[in-house]
């Protein structure tokens, strides 16, 4: 899968949130077969610069694989809530994505 970072990090634009929306899609792909992630990326360094940079995808995975701790998932990405049910409006969902701290669940997943 970081593989497949590193290409969508090489081979897209380098414009204003790309970065992010792989790092997303990473993440995403990972809880998808549930594999908890913890990151911890040196200080001043970028994932979508570090693929840039990088001479190619043997040396990128070697630099940043071990920013990835993998670890299974206490419990199933499918006992978390529904995000339809925990955020019902298209405003609510607006709050979440304009300014996270303002915005308080009751279930305290966020």
């Amino acid at each position: 899968m970081l593989s497949m970072s590193y290409f969508f990090f090489t081979l897209g634009p380098l414009s204003r949130g790309s970065a992010s929306v792989g790092l997303s899609t990473l993440m995403g792909m990972l809880l998808s077969i549930d594999m908890e992630v913890m990151m911890s990326f040196p200080a001043g360094k970028m994932l979508d610069m570090e693929a840039t940079l990088a001479g190619g995808r043997a040396e990128f995975l070697f630099s940043v694989k071990h920013w990835f701790k993998l670890g299974s998932m206490i419990s199933p990405i499918t006992t978390l809530p529904l995000v339809s049910n925990t955020f019902p409006t298209v405003r609510s969902l607006l709050e979440l994505l304009s300014n996270v701290d303002d915005i308080e669940c009751d279930d305290g997943f966020l």
